[in-house]
Formats: C-alpha cells, structure tokens, sequence
C-alpha cells in the first residue's frame, strides 16, 4: 500500500495574496453584565441559552444580556459553595452543576430553582466527583471514593431516584470506572477494571476490562488497553474479538465513523475495522498522536500530535500530510485546550498543541494563522483557550488568560480578498487572455507610489507593472499613477486610464514584455486626447477602441500612424455632435447585443450605434432624469451591465438601479424600472453590478453586496465588514467574481457562498404586565 507522507511547514508570505474566510471575535466582561470573570466551562441548551459554571453560581446568556442563577439563606435548597466547577446538561434539558467543594446539583430551567437529588434519599452523601450524563433522563455519578450513583431525573423526589451500585455484590463493579454509556437500545454499560456492568436487557460475563466502547449501526464494540478489540455478540451475551494481521500494541481510543467504520486508535497508529469484510487498514503516523480522531465532511480525518503537528489523512488518497506551524515562544502556566473544528462553510479550524488558532488552506495545503482585519490591514490574532464549547451555529465560545469570555464566528469561505501592502483601495480590475489578474492600487495620498500589480489564476503575487511595461517581481517597483481602467484589446494590447497622468498603451511585444507609449492632451495638436483624466475604456465588436474621458467627453481612437501615433477623435475636432456641454466627464462605456454603445456620464446616459462609416455621423441618443416617472432615477451614471437575457442594469449615484427590459436603446425616451430604497429592492447608494455564470445578478453598494435571481428576487445579502469602491467589478474566467473594495479586492466564489442554513429557536422567556405605572415580571 502506498502511503506517502508529506511534511509541509507554516508559511508566513509577505506578498499579497488571496485571504481566507475572515472571523469575527467579540469579548464579554463583568463591564458587560457577567456577574463573575472566572468561567469554568460552558453549555448551550435546547432553547439556544448559553450557560456557563463561574466562581459566583451558574451564568445564562441569551444573545443580549447575562442572567446570574445562586441560591440565598431563603432558598429551598441552599449550595455552599458557589464556585462552580463544571456544568452538563442533562437530556431533560436541565443542567447539573458541580461545585468547588465536590457537590452536585440540578438546575431547573423551567422554573430557575435548584435541586439537590441527594436531600431526597437519606443515607447517601452528596460527594460527586465526575458526572456521566445519558439519554431518558439518567446521569451516573462517580463520588470522590469512587462510589457510583445511577440518578433518575423522571423519579425526582422520590426515594429511589437516586441508587448507590458500588459495593453491591451483585452488580461487580470495579473500583476504577473507566466510562459510564447508554446504547441505542437504552441499556446502560459501566466499564470499569472489573469488567462490564450493564443495566438493562443486556449480560455479559466476560470479565476482562474493557476501556474503551463505541456502537455503529449494528453492534457494539470495546477494546481494552492492552491491544484486545472484540465485537459484542447479542446471541451468546458475549464478546467475539476481532484480530487484525499483525498484534495490535496499546489501544488509546476508539471511535464511530460516519460509514460504519471503526477507527482504532494506537500511540502512532491508525487501524481501521471494516465490519462487513471483517478486514483492518493500518496507518502508521508520523508522530505519536493524541486520542481522538476528527473526520470532517468529505471524509478526511484529522489528528493532533502529542507535542506538535497536526495530521491530515485522506484515505481515498492514501496520503498523510504532517502539518506544522510556529510553536508559542512562551507557554501558558495553565495549560491551554487544543480541538479541531469545521465550521459550518467547511473550513477546518486547529488549535494543536502550544501553537495559535490556525486553519487550514487548501490551495496551499498548509496551515495559516488566524486573522481579521482592521482598517484594512491583516492582522493575525493570537488566541488562547482554557476551556471552550462549539455552539448550534458551529461557532466557538471561549474563556481567554485575561479571564474574558470570547466569541468567536466565522464567516463564508467564498469571500477572499487580495490586499497590498500600502493598504490602499482597489480601484482597477481587468484578467488578461492568460488568467492573469491586473490590479491598479488607488494611493491613498499623493506621497505613496501608485502601484499595478500583476497576480496569478490562485491569488499569487507575480509582480509590479514599471512605468517601462516590464514585469518585476519586486513590489517597490511603482507606476506612479492612479490607474482607474485596465483594458485588454484582441491584440492582447493593456490600456490603462489614470486619475490626472493621462492613457498609457502597452503594445504587447510577446510574454511579459510591452512597449509604453503615454497619451497626454497637447493644446497644438487638436486630434491628441482630449483629457488626461480617463476613467473608461472599450473595444466595441468592429474593433474600435472607445475611450470615456473624465472632463473630454468621449474620444474614439483612430488607426495608428507610420510613427505610432494614435489619432484621438472627440469633440474638439470632428465629433461635432457629441453634447460636450452636458456630457463631458464619462464614467463608464458598454456595448450591448444589439450593437450600440452606451456611455454613462455624470449629465445623464448616452446611446450611439456602431453602424457608422465617419465618427463625424455619428448620433446621440440622451437620456436624463425628467418629469417622467420611467426615466433616469439619476443623471449620474456609475455602471452598465447587460445580462445574458437581454436585461440592462443602469446603476446611478444615489437613485439606485434603473431597468432597461426590452426595446432598441436608441431613443431619447427609454422607459426604465426603478429598484431603490422606496420598494425595499436595493440601496440607492448602489454602486455597480455584474451576473455570475449562473445567471445570478450581483449588485454591489457601499456596505453590502445583494445577490437576485434573473427576476431581480432578493436571495442574499452579505454586509460583513464590506466597504466596496466604484470599481467595474470582473466575472473571471474561474466563474469566481472580483470587486474593488477600500480594503482591496474582494475575491467572491458563487458557489461556496451561502446563508446559514441556522435556524434560531424562538423562546418564550418571561412575561412582563404593566399596570398602574409599574411592571411585574
């Protein structure tokens, strides 16, 4: 059998690249309502209310404030220690709680009363050292002279709610209990070093002892410490071992697996046990692992090592990846928890042995810290569990060294940005006919180098554009300007528009080498371009390139002279009847099916056929807001888009999108729908928009991006941590769509992102009257 096992270690890149799914952490303190730092340990109950065991009685958070549950000299039951030490939640939904001097209580959760089992039974002591928690109502407790104690919730107060086994000859328990567990059938197992105990239907006199049990569908099976691993046979009320090819040596831990499987584990070995074929698969791993074993869901398991790594097998494969990572530089004096994780995307989320929160990046197949952003920038968080619990939501709770409690929720793994290290916007998107993504970063101030950079199909840094058309992979290589457009022509010729330096062609000369040539107006010659500011940039289907000038209007660019040269047609020389008056600063260019191109202007949308033979003939069609209820919501236009079903999208600043359905577009009269904030469709602060490959319409606002079907239906809206930028967003030949954002670009895959499938309960908490001025509760 082929196993191969690679050793892949952390790696910590100073180049910009795409991200991973961002979190959110939130901190809650005694400044925040929690009656005491010190938390022990958490639990969530069947109506969603988060507990937690403190130094001052039981916590309950519901998602707004904390609720603190003690007893006082007038309560029933009176604890003596509210030092909380643990809490589970029993299957009635009610919560045991021991204390600091090894006491065992009940909470109610219905009527918020403690309860003490043992006051009910004279005779037995309330001294509990450990709680086993089953199904039907039943807990079994280990007291601190490992008695056992088998409690019944259902029979509270009763007498024989509470039974005392150990010592009883009859049931030959032993005076170490190794797990207490409760079968599909309801029969109760007590494992101890005597051997198994079962109450219930169930015998079995085989008196070896068993440690460890699990069940799957059809049989139960135990293992011991020594290496012994056997299938319970119902018939005879006994054990039938199951024996591997070569001896197994001490067993660690055994675990249920999604396909039946049972997965044994050993100090530095996996077996895995086939029922149907009664065959082993042996794994050897690369270092001494921890006992348990986590198998997400496509089937790869994953595994702790004792004093580092983090295992990654994939049985389909055969492959064992040893993952490492940074150890912490000082270990906390309290030991920290370690777990492994899937969040409800499917990312995998480690916390291993003295290392930080990490997850796990596929692409790379390698470990990356956790991170979040501020302001932009990434930073890395370090992170410290002393105890924790997942929620219903699949999101973490925890308490920190600094005796904080901590929340931490994770976002889609479809969204992913790409940064650079200046912080700026992304202000400029274009892929190029070999996959490549070109980013112009918009400087944030006049003393910082605008940049172009260069990134491969996975989000891979390649390089800066210089001011010379090279490619070179050193990011203090600066363009000096505020690229706002990038365009590839059929020629694989890039044009770029900038803020204030003018057009810059880069004729491609064959793989990674352009020769520069920069376009500035020039008042001595009337065909040079009409405007140094360009924000839009077009090759319509003739192969004209149509230039949207910010102050010029448009220009349309004319074959090269014998010199090079371009001629720039527009207003000031031959385009006489283009409306330079109204229509001067353009902000966006589209051509739709039909053969027309539409020109967005901050004085309203313009329309023109390419069916012309002189630039000269051309006419303009333009549309403006009016008295008319279906006419432009706003003269100023951001962005067109045409979907593949014929619909045309007009975002304006301020007025929302406006809806071109049907109809020729050359007309000085298009009736538009309006889908704003007075129908509750979209923001009017919406910016652009773009269709994925499923058809799906993506509009993008300032602080959320909306994702409708063809029929303009809302499906989702995503506003975490989102401010986006008028950048002409760019559906890349992946099928993943790229947006400019202040904090970079914003990397969407369609199929990866969705809404939560979580769905809250609703709770009725409590009641408050009001009468005569005042409130009961």
């Amino acid at each position: 059998m082929l196993k191969q096992i690679l050793l892949i270690w952390l790696y910590f890149s100073a180049l910009p690249l795409f991200g991973q799914s961002l979190i959110d952490i939130k901190y809650y303190s005694v400044q925040d309502g929690l009656s005491q730092k010190n938390i022990q340990n958490f639990i969530q109950d069947d109506n969603g209310y988060i507990w937690m065991a403190t130094w001052n009685g039981l916590e309950r958070f519901d998602g707004y404030s904390f609720t603190n549950y003690k007893t006082y000299p007038e309560s029933d039951v009176r604890i003596t220690n509210h030092r909380f030490t643990n809490i589970e939640k029993s299957s009635l939904n009610n919560i045991w709680c021991q204390t600091y001097d090894k006491h065992c209580y009940l909470f109610n959760t219905r009527t918020c009363q403690y309860e003490d089992p043992f006051l009910f039974n004279k005779g037995v002591i309330n001294s509990v050292e450990k709680l086993y928690v089953l199904r039907k109502g039943i807990t079994w407790a280990v007291g601190v002279q490992n008695e056992l104690f088998r409690l019944d919730e259902n029979r509270f107060p009763a007498t024989e709610s509470v039974q005392l086994y150990t010592g009883k000859i009859e049931n030959n328990i032993g005076d170490s209990i190794y797990i207490v567990m409760q079968d599909k059938d309801g029969d109760e197992w007590i494992l101890t070093n005597k051997g198994a105990t079962i109450v219930g239907k169930k015998s079995m006199a085989n008196l070896m002892p068993f440690k460890f049990m699990v069940e799957n569908a059809d049989d139960i099976y135990l293992a011991t410490s020594k290496g012994f691993f056997a299938r319970y046979d119902y018939q005879s009320q006994n054990v039938v071992p199951c024996v591997p090819n070569e001896p197994m040596s001490e067993i660690i831990g055994l675990k249920s697996l999604s396909d039946h499987k049972i997965a044994i584990l050993q100090r530095k070995e996996i077996r895995f046990y086939n029922p149907k074929t009664g065959k082993f698969t042996l794994y050897k791993m690369p270092v001494e692992i921890s006992p348990d074993i986590y198998q997400d869901r496509k089937g790869i398991f994953w595994l702790l090592g004792v004093t580092g790594g983090v295992i990654r097998l994939d049985c389909t494969t055969e492959d064992i990846i040893l993952l490492s990572y940074p150890k912490l530089k000082e270990v906390p004096f309290t030991k920290p928890c370690t777990f492994i994780h899937e969040d409800e995307y499917g990312c995998i989320w480690v916390n291993p042995v003295e290392g930080e929160l990490y997850f796990y990046d596929p692409m790379t197949r390698s470990l990356e810290q956790a991170y979040v952003y501020e302001k932009g920038v990434r930073v890395p968080i370090s992170f410290q569990a002393f105890s924790y619990f997942i929620d219903h939501h699949k999101n973490l709770w925890y308490t920190t060294p600094g005796s904080e409690l901590g929340y931490l929720s994770f976002h889609q793994s479809g969204l992913d940005y790409i940064i650079n290290r200046h912080k700026e916007s992304a202000r400029s998107l274009m892929e190029d006919h070999r996959k490549r993504v070109w980013i112009g970063w918009k400087r944030n101030h006049k003393t910082q180098p605008g940049n172009i950079c260069l990134y491969d199909s996975l989000g891979q840094w390649i390089g800066n554009i210089s001011q010379k058309g090279k490619i070179v992979a050193d990011q203090s290589v600066s363009f000096n300007a505020d690229v706002y457009c990038i365009y590839e022509d059929k020629d694989h010729n890039i044009w770029m528009g900038t803020r204030e330096d003018g057009l810059f062609l880069f004729r491609f000369q064959g793989e990674d080498n352009y020769q520069v040539t920069c376009y500035l107006p020039d008042k001595d010659n009337p065909y040079s371009i009409s405007s140094k500011s360009i924000f839009s940039i077009l090759q319509d289907s003739s192969g004209r390139i149509w230039i949207g000038t910010f102050g010029g209007g448009i220009n349309l660019v004319e074959s090269a002279s014998a010199g090079g040269d371009l001629r720039f047609v527009h207003y000031g020389n031959i385009l006489n009847n283009y409306p330079i008056h109204v229509c001067e600063k353009v902000r966006c260019l589209y051509e739709v099916a039909d053969g027309v191109i539409l020109i967005g202007t901050t004085g309203g949308l313009l329309s023109c056929s390419t069916d012309f033979s002189r630039p000269e003939e051309i006419r303009f069609f333009h549309n403006v807001c009016d008295e008319r209820y279906s006419s432009l919501s706003n003269n100023d236009i951001l962005d067109i888009t045409q979907t593949k079903g014929g619909k045309l999208l007009v975002t304006t600043l301020s007025g929302g999108i406006n809806i071109l359905d049907d109809g020729s577009s050359l007309s000085e009269r298009l009736n538009f729908k309006h889908y704003n904030a007075t129908n509750d469709r979209l923001p009017d602060l919406s910016l652009s928009s773009i269709e994925d490959q499923e058809g799906n319409i993506w509009i993008v606002s300032e602080n959320k991006i909306s994702k409708f079907d063809a029929g303009l239906n809302l499906l989702e809206e995503y506003k975490d941590q989102i401010q986006m930028a008028e950048t002409r967003p760019v559906l890349l030949s992946s099928g993943k769509l790229l947006l400019g954002s202040l904090y970079g670009a914003l990397c969407i895959i369609p199929d990866e992102l969705h809404k939560s499938d979580f769905v809250p309960p609703i709770v009725f908490s409590h009641l408050d009257i009001y009468q005569n001025n005042t409130s009961r509760r």
